[in-house]
């Protein structure tokens, strides 16, 4: 394995998602989970 340098710049990530009706509960608000599935995600294409 090598050691490729990069800066932080580089690993920017932007996801832009559209939340629909599964994604919500009564009261309209996105589940805590469907957050941190988006932000678990993003993380890992950051790091690639």
């Amino acid at each position: 394995m090598t050691d490729i340098k990069k800066r932080v710049a580089d690993s920017k990530t932007t996801l832009s998602l559209l939340m629909g009706p599964q994604d919500v509960n009564n009261l309209g608000n996105v589940h805590g989970g469907v957050i941190m599935k988006r932000v678990d995600e993003a993380g890992a294409l950051a790091a690639m």
